[in-house]
């Protein structure tokens, strides 16, 4: 009995402590976006701009947008306000709006979002709940467990993994066998593809348990089913998650090894080579990935860009073509980005719609037909396209977590202020010979 006390104390000990690291890390990082903020908004006489947007904004470019702007003799006192928020979605982002209007009392609001629509999010949900769901929910271990449970589930649904059974007319996952499952420490007790509900159960069942508990489940499913390329996927997916890359990397051939024939095993593979800025390895892949299913998208728009990176703008512009970027905002981005103009309208607030490094900017400006000239837009396809192919990717990005870019490095996020900055000056402040002068010098 006290063997049993001191391991459910240890647990949620464990568990407090979780929970304490991530509030005060949480806290930290808010506190000093905060206090960056409430100094630029204690500039008398200055023009207030709040950038919104993911994890691309936040931290990033507005750093280097203030000292961008505050470089030309404009007479103009600039402070930019950094409200970005990473892992969220645009509807979040709009939803926050009025209270950081309020806060902030901007005289233009720079938006470049939506870039999670096509993955794994955290909604924002503005509905009503119980007090009870609404204490757990404010956790950041439930936040955490939330999203890591979110990506895992749409890989999931990828790879076929979920596997249901129909019960009086409804899906329903097969709980007592799953539970079963996870008790047993006999591999005969687990028939062949039964691993699948066991990597399940490490989703489905709490979330807190699920999070500390998907180590365990993915390595003892590789045991229990060592021909499974998809148990090596998944586990490959865990190691990079917890920066353990040669594991990853291991995993992710053994995949390809298992099913040659499976692009999942390809554009994992590729991915990891891609973030770790293997080019020539991630090219191989990719098109791999790609000749197996011609529906992975953002495997077109990455070797757009490796093909951008070695000079071949032709090639770069099939494969950015063939990856359709210009048709895949979401209905969600483009109800939010409507609604991010509706309240800006009522506010006389000067709207700047920032497309996302190497993307066009003309999808965009579709979703606001016969309203292009009252929104300033901001184009970052050709100076990043340039940047690239004048020299290495690496160099101004980190990663590329969207296919065709990723997070920037701080000379990624210095080009994408001076962009900014200038087109800011150039329409809306009417000073395109101050831009111009700086820039020759």
């Amino acid at each position: 009995m006290k063997k049993f006390v001191l391991v459910v104390s240890g647990f949620f000990l464990s568990l407090l402590l979780l929970e304490t690291g991530l509030w005060i890390g949480s806290y930290t990082i808010k506190f000093i976006q905060s206090q960056r903020n409430l100094r630029a908004f204690k500039k008398k006489g200055a023009c207030r701009i709040l950038c919104i947007g993911e994890s691309t904004t936040q931290g990033q470019y507005p750093r280097f947008l203030e000292q961008e702007l505050n470089r030309y003799d404009t007479g103009i006192r600039f402070s930019v306000i950094d409200a970005g928020r990473g892992g969220v979605s645009s509807t979040y982002l709009v939803d926050e709006l009025p209270s950081n209007i309020e806060k902030y009392s901007p005289d233009m609001v720079l938006a470049m979002m939506g870039i999670n629509e096509g993955g794994a999010v955290v909604p924002w949900e503005n509905t009503t709940t119980t007090q009870i769901r609404a204490v757990y929910q404010k956790l950041r271990i439930y936040r955490l467990a939330k999203l890591l449970a979110m990506h895992m589930k749409e890989k999931a649904g990828k790879f076929g993994v979920i596997r249901r059974k129909k019960s009086e007319g409804k899906t329903v996952t097969n709980q007592n066998r799953i539970v079963a499952l996870e008790k047993t420490e006999s591999p005969d007790l687990i028939s062949q593809g039964d691993w699948v509900e066991y990597i399940q159960s490490g989703r489905d069942r709490d979330k807190t348990v699920r999070a500390l508990k998907v180590e365990e489940v993915l390595e003892k499913a590789v045991k229990l089913n060592p021909a499974s390329a998809s148990a090596y996927s998944e586990l490959g997916r865990f190691y990079v998650c917890r920066d353990r890359f040669k594991e990853a990397e291991e995993c992710f051939k053994r995949a390809v090894e298992l099913d040659p024939e499976d692009a999942n095993g390809y554009i994992e593979r590729a991915w990891y080579y891609g973030n770790s800025g293997r080019m020539e390895e991630a090219e191989y892949y990719f098109k791999k990935a790609v000749e197996l299913d011609p529906g992975f998208f953002e495997g077109y728009l990455a070797l757009a860009t490796i093909a951008a990176e070695s000079g071949n703008i032709k090639l770069a512009e099939e494969y950015r073509k063939a990856g359709g970027w210009e048709k895949r905002y979401t209905a969600l981005t483009r109800n939010n980005y409507r609604k991010l103009k509706e309240l800006l309208d009522q506010k006389k607030i000067q709207l700047v719609c920032v497309q996302y490094p190497m993307r066009s900017v003309v999808p965009l400006k579709t979703l606001f037909r016969n309203e292009e000239r009252s929104i300033i837009f901001i184009d970052n396809e050709k100076i990043f396209m340039d940047a690239v192919r004048a020299g290495f990717y690496k160099k101004y990005f980190k990663d590329m977590f969207a296919g065709d870019f990723g997070h920037c490095t701080d000379e990624g996020n210095r080009l994408l202020a001076k962009n900014i900055a200038k087109v800011v000056l150039e329409e809306y402040f009417k000073k395109p010979s101050l831009t111009k002068e700086k820039n020759n010098n």
